[in-house]
């Protein structure tokens, strides 16, 4: 068994991590969830509210590796954010994936979530169109095409909702660490005494 494995039995090291992982996961689900100007761009990441229920972390106790993620495939890209074939978003990050045409019919029912009407130019400004199936299919092409362009800004709900809470957190996992070293080292010394020689 590992020392951080040991640390982990016994004390409260384990239940203020597992804690701290929550409140990150609780933070992160209110960035998906909430509109937030990132790079000078207002967004809303949940939709459908898909991205939010599915973060979820991981402790792994022998390394003491806490690991946030979910089991979206687009989830990283909306934390990271990607870059264009053209241009790259502001916010550019070393974890940014190249921007890739999102299916079409995957913009449709976001359009269709969203209740997004389409507008058309008049001499005087703009008015909503009348809509059709192709027009519709062809502005949701559009969307797709602009996205692999110009590429996705980042969100950062995880990383955002981490470094707002560590501060927080950070006496409590050093208090736990201590009280399990100090089990650790009272344990060693009653194994020393008990041993003969």
């Amino acid at each position: 068994m590992s020392i951080l494995a040991e640390l982990f039995e016994n004390g409260s090291l384990l239940e203020v991590m597992m804690d701290f992982g929550e409140e990150v996961v609780s933070k992160a689900r209110s960035n998906v969830r909430i509109s937030q100007t990132k790079f000078g761009r207002k967004r809303k990441a949940s939709t459908t509210g898909a991205l939010q229920a599915s973060l979820k972390f991981d402790l792994d106790v022998n390394t003491g590796a806490l690991t946030f993620g979910s089991d979206l495939i687009y989830a990283r890209t909306i934390e990271f954010g990607a870059h264009g074939k053209e241009s790259t978003p502001r916010g550019e990050s070393q974890w940014m994936t190249p921007a890739r045409m999102p299916p079409s019919d995957a913009i449709l029912k976001w359009m269709d979530i969203k209740k997004i009407r389409l507008r058309e130019k008049t001499a005087t400004g703009s008015k909503f169109a009348k809509e059709t199936e192709s027009k519709r299919k062809s502005v949701a092409y559009a969307i797709a095409k602009g996205i692999e362009k110009k590429g996705i800004t980042p969100l950062e709900y995880y990383q955002d909702a981490y470094k707002e809470t560590l501060p927080d957190y950070m006496p409590q996992i050093l208090e736990a660490m201590n009280e399990g070293i100090n089990i650790q080292i009272l344990n060693q010394a009653r194994t020393l005494k008990t041993m003969r020689v």
